[in-house]
């Protein structure tokens, strides 16, 4: 038998070495013309791997975006009265004029005044934070600016401040030069808004011209009659007056009433207030409900409980034989804490109370109510007891409430709340 052919070692991994050196041939060659991998490893040594660093990752920083800021909204102010004073050497012409603003978050801004020819065109405007809550209830103002005169021929002219027109005359030459004006008491005026409503409507009194610092009574009476005092304020510091009153229950619809202002020997008297007939407004069922300006110190109507106001809020309960009764519903059914974008607060929100009936004798309603009550603490039980009286207190045919719950009288009960 022939012995198996042998073959030297050398040629066995001739042809895997020409393997390996032309797959390595993308390596670095050296000046042997091996790759350094290869060559390392004839030598018996063992090639260090180094792992590339890992990639760092870049990351853009969030841009910040900025609070948007709201634009203040600029208005008119509403003006209901202009006053103007003239004074001689050195001419000087101060115009007082007062009005309202919609809410306690509303502010004047600024007076701007033109001259077009006899005529000076004032502007008084508004400032308001459109993000602001108030409570959506007339501010009574009052804007004091002087007119410039200078060079101004002797004659009528008139101002007119947001097209409310007041004309006034310089009886004199004026100075060829401005002079510092001196300080000027404004005409004793009184003006009330709105110039109607019915029995019980709350009505915003202006006045100007009082004497400063002083104790003044308001009252009412009939023309060229005398009148009935039904409050006694005090004047600020400037002589000026705002506040609000109602129409008094001895009135009458159809009848015509002035409002006054007696400072000592002296009596302004308004314009004519006109008693409606049972209703604030459109003759078809309408009637108030009353509701809370919270902390507003009586700005916006009488003021009641933690230096609160009670606000009357137009409703139309429809035609019906018994007003008063449907008109307490409709105040015991609301069922928010702040009635719509008004912000009055309803401290009645968390009673469940019902009509149970009612009884006019001798001028005084007697209301029967059943149900819970649940009153918010101290300052809430005069502002429960005052939404109640005084939705009731509105008709003409009422001088007095009685209120009972579940047969308690309602002072027993707001007492022990």
């Amino acid at each position: 038998m022939r012995p198996p052919r042998r073959f030297p070692l050398s040629l066995i991994f001739l042809p895997l070495l020409l393997t390996i050196l032309s797959a390595c041939a993308i390596g670095n060659v050296t000046e042997t013309g091996l790759p350094t991998a290869i060559r390392a490893i004839s030598e018996g040594q063992l090639p260090t791997v180094t792992s590339p660093p890992p990639a760092t990752e870049t990351v853009a920083p969030t841009p910040t975006e900025a609070e948007p800021t709201v634009a203040p909204v600029n208005g008119i102010a509403a003006v209901n009265q202009v006053a103007v004073s003239v004074a001689e050497e050195p001419l000087a012409v101060q115009v007082t004029a007062s009005g309202t603003v919609p809410d306690g978050c509303t502010e004047i801004n600024d007076t701007t005044v033109e001259q077009d020819g006899a005529v000076f065109l004032a502007t008084i405007t508004t400032l308001r934070d459109p993000d602001a809550i108030c409570t959506q209830a007339l501010v009574p103002f009052v804007e004091t600016f002087d007119l410039d005169v200078t060079g101004l021929e002797p004659g009528n002219y008139e101002v007119q401040v947001n097209g409310v027109g007041e004309p006034f005359k310089i009886p004199g030459a004026a100075p060829a030069t401005q002079e510092p004006p001196r300080e000027l008491t404004p005409t004793p005026t009184v003006s009330i808004s709105p110039r109607n409503g019915p029995v019980g409507a709350t009505v915003q009194l202006t006045a100007i011209g009082l004497p400063a610092n002083s104790t003044v009574n308001i009252g009412i009476g009939p023309p060229e009659s005398e009148f009935e005092v039904i409050d006694q304020v005090f004047t600020d510091s400037s002589g000026r007056l705002i506040l609000s009153t109602t129409v008094p229950n001895f009135v009458k619809p159809g009848e015509e009433w002035l409002f006054v202002v007696q400072a000592g020997e002296q009596v302004i008297i308004s314009e004519p207030f006109t008693v409606m007939a049972g209703m604030p407004g459109d003759g078809r069922g309408g009637w108030n409900i009353y509701l809370i300006a919270l902390e507003d110190g009586g700005q916006s109507g009488e003021e009641v409980g933690c230096g609160d106001s009670v606000v009357p809020v137009s409703v139309n309960v429809g035609h019906t034989p018994a007003p008063l009764r449907a008109t307490l519903e409709r105040l015991l059914t609301v069922d928010e804490t702040y009635y719509g974008e008004s912000g009055l607060y309803n401290a009645l929100e968390q009673s469940n109370l019902q009509v149970q009936g009612i009884n006019i004798r001798n001028g005084i309603a007697i209301i029967h109510l059943s149900g819970e009550l649940i009153s918010g603490g101290v300052c809430d039980s005069p502002r429960v007891q005052a939404q109640l009286e005084q939705t009731a207190l509105q008709f003409s045919t009422v001088n007095a409430v009685e209120i009972s719950i579940n047969g308690t009288p309602l002072e027993e009960l707001l007492s022990g709340q």
